[in-house]
């Protein structure tokens, strides 16, 4: 029997040793054969010689370039050596020579995947299912690439279809149940879970992902039985992640805090994020920070930004800055992480930060997306104008447009980007001409729908933190504008502006597109309760803006304000102060200004909106925030009858209250410098008389304002958008 033979019968018998030695005899005749090359170097991999395994594999390919199944099981052997650039090479080429092999294309895609290729491992998993359609592991492979890629509407059709050519595949029933709950669709996951577990009961993480998905459709004793069925032995630091986010649904933070810590110890990624978060929902805002500084180490992304976001919820904005700053520095910090770092800049912009370097930052995020495509010519009466943003709900956006839609006199589309829509949310869609509900759909997915309506404006109501930046910076309509939701230039260049006026923007860029008058029109809450009079007592000061817009500097000079007039004391109310260290913190700062506690009331978190606006009944005088003027907050003080002082700065985050004091008739009351706003704030309270007049009349001059005038606004955006519609027309394509 030749060494051929030989090597030939070991193998078949499983005797690698034997096989390897056989076909070492037959290369010490021909260095060449290919056969002793790619057997002889397949026994020595399953003997664990991976090193020489591959190096007769690629003497092999260099002397047989043309056999499909060396380079193949190269890619193979290169993969398993964790060599993903040179397997992906080795596959290219078997699918080139072998293009109807649908194997070689799901190895090509399997190892485009695993090297993060997401888009690539798509286009080769869609070969291999073409040519093998009946193989559900290759549809379910190709829908887990998708969703890699961000294709979630895509990964779905592939899961779906595996499942409905064998409908006991588990693994896909699995993977479909992930990708639902990824998308917002509770029940559709509901429903997956519940098949694999029909299939295969004792799934320890089908029972979870069941948990999680009753949880989101709101039936949290379902989604305790569920957790409760995996046994005890079984319960890892997952089980302990999932129990802290129904702990945190039901409103129990510190059983969610508990929970989070074990699944913390348990080694689950992101536990310790979660545990930072249940900490600050609870709004123990030191321990949150403290919790979050312990496990900095071997922080990720993800963590340095609970940091940051914990450092701002107690007004150390510029120390937030730098934490943002160590997140940006990982590999796995996305566009969310960036906008929430843009946002809390806007609240330094024009003090310890300048301007410039908050726009450069901007305009370096706008060029980390997608370049924007071709622009389009859509021509049209009535204007078609769509309207995008994810807080069309229970929002501070909602106020301001809801009196817009209801004057519009051009069509309308809405594109509702929430996951949890609320009565506010059906209230604003019975004012477009057509809604969509669109939370549940991936970018792609989006784009296609918005492009479908054939708008001649979009208009995006959230700037970074609405998370659809990326899909705008591909033009979707011919025209792209930022309005309401942020205080800044996007620096996206598929956005062709904001919205602003002559008051909140006197010297505009050409990225700044000002409306005839004010820029905002304000809904009242019609729950609103009565102004009431003030009965005879000290001056109340007071301010309701959220803990991240009172800087250091700010206090300080709130301190000096209310120090300076007799028995005056302060209010202050937002949801960080039910936290002990931000009040230190917050008290610490006003006393640097002269005013001691004792003359100083915080109130935290007041659940409704009855009772938050109420307490407007007890302040005198409402100081505005800055750098970052209050918005909201603002106007519900001037529609409670109280005054507001503001100081005007040099960009729009510190010019927004300029625009609505002056709408009502108290352009006095802005201020160009520190010491004037000490001055008129100081004046206004020992001005009595003023004051109660004002507290009589303020609604009423308020609701005949143009600040209430919802029908002057929308007129004048249909004048703008017909504008800015006609310069981008006028454009060469």
């Amino acid at each position: 029997m030749s060494a051929r033979q030989q090597a030939r019968a070991h193998l078949e018998a499983g005797e690698l040793a034997a096989a390897v030695t056989a076909y070492d005899r037959v290369l010490s005749e021909d260095p060449t054969d290919g056969e002793a090359l790619l057997n002889g170097g397949l026994a020595r991999y399953q003997l664990g010689e991976r090193r020489a395994a591959i190096e007769l594999l690629e003497r092999a390919r260099a002397h047989h370039p043309n056999e499909a199944v060396i380079a193949l099981n190269l890619g193979v052997m290169l993969r398993g050596d964790a060599r993903l650039g040179a397997a992906v090479d080795a596959f290219r080429a078997a699918v080139t020579l072998a293009p109807e092999d649908a194997s070689a294309w799901q190895a090509l895609g399997s190892a485009q995947r695993a090297e993060g290729d997401a888009h690539g491992a798509v286009e080769s998993l869609r070969r291999a299912v073409a040519l093998a359609p009946e193989h559900v592991s290759l549809l379910n492979s190709l829908g887990l690439a998708q969703m890699d890629a961000g294709l979630l509407d895509a990964a779905r059709d592939s899961f779906a279809g595996a499942v409905a050519r064998d409908a006991t595949y588990a693994l896909g029933w699995y993977n479909l149940g992930e990708l639902t709950l990824r998308v917002g669709d509770p029940g559709a996951a509901e429903e997956a879970y519940g098949r694999v577990l029909a299939l295969t009961p004792d799934d320890a993480g089908a029972r979870r992902g069941l948990a999680s998905a009753r949880r989101q459709r709101g039936d949290l004793d379902g989604a305790c039985a569920a957790l409760e069925a995996i046994p005890r032995a079984e319960r890892d630091g997952a089980w302990f992640f999932e129990r802290g986010a129904l702990h945190a649904a039901h409103g129990e933070q510190e059983a969610a805090e508990a929970a989070f810590q074990e699944a913390t110890e348990g080694g689950v990624a992101g536990a310790r994020a979660a545990w930072v978060g249940a900490l600050r929902r609870r709004a123990a805002l030191g321990e949150a920070e403290a919790a979050a500084r312990a496990g900095l180490d071997e922080a990720d992304a993800a963590l340095w930004s609970e940091l940051a976001n914990t450092l701002k919820l107690q007004g150390r904005t510029d120390e937030a800055r730098e934490a943002f700053d160590r997140a940006m520095e990982h590999a796995d910090a996305g566009p969310e992480i960036a906008a929430a770092a843009l946002l809390n800049l806007n609240y330094l912009n024009g003090t310890e930060v300048s301007p410039e370097v908050c726009l450069a930052a901007h305009e370096a995020f706008g060029r980390s997306l997608a370049t924007p495509v071709s622009r389009t010519r859509v021509e049209r009466e009535p204007l078609r104008v769509g309207y995008l943003s994810a807080d069309l709900r229970s929002h501070a956006v909602s106020h301001f447009i809801e009196p817009v839609l209801m004057a519009h006199g051009v069509e309308t589309v809405g594109f509702v980007d929430v996951a949890r829509p609320d009565a506010t949310t059906e209230r604003l869609e019975a004012h477009f001409t057509r809604a969509h509900r669109v939370g549940h759909l991936d970018d792609a997915a989006l784009a296609a729908l918005i492009v479908s309506a054939s708008l001649d404006v979009l208009v995006e109501l959230n700037g970074p933190t609405g998370h659809r930046l990326p899909m705008l910076a591909a033009r979707l309509a011919p025209v792209q504008l930022s309005y309401i939701g942020y205080p800044h230039d996007t620096g996206l260049p598929g956005i062709d502006a904001r919205i602003g006026d002559a008051h909140t923007d006197p010297n505009p860029s050409e990225r700044c597109d000002r409306v005839e008058g004010c820029f905002l029109a304000y809904r009242p809450d019609p729950g609103a309760p009565e102004v009431t009079s003030r009965a005879k007592g000290p001056v109340v000061f007071g301010s309701f803006n959220n803990q991240a817009k009172l800087r250091p500097a700010w206090l300080r000079v709130w301190g000096r304000i209310v120090a300076g007039v007799d028995d005056a004391r302060l209010l202050l109310k937002n949801p960080s102060l039910d936290d002990a260290a931000t009040r230190a913190w917050t008290l610490e700062h006003l006393e640097v200004g002269g005013l001691s506690a004792d003359r100083v009331e915080l109130v935290g978190f007041l659940d409704e909106p009855s009772a938050h606006l109420g307490l407007y009944g007890r302040v005198d005088v409402g100081l505005d925030s800055f750098p970052y003027h209050g918005t909201t907050t603002t106007c519900e003080a001037l529609w409670m009858g109280v005054p507001v002082v503001t100081r005007a700065g040099t960009v729009h985050a510190s010019r927004v209250g300029c625009s609505l004091l002056r709408q009502v008739g108290l352009g006095d009351l802005v201020t160009e410098s520190e010491e004037g706003f000490i001055e008129v704030a100081q004046a206004v309270a020992r001005d009595e008389d003023r004051r109660a007049e004002l507290r009589r009349t303020l609604r009423a001059t308020m609701a005949g304002s143009p600040l209430c005038d919802g029908t002057r606004l929308a007129r004048s955006l249909e004048a703008l958008y017909r504008a800015r519609l006609a310069d981008e027309n006028d454009k060469p394509f």
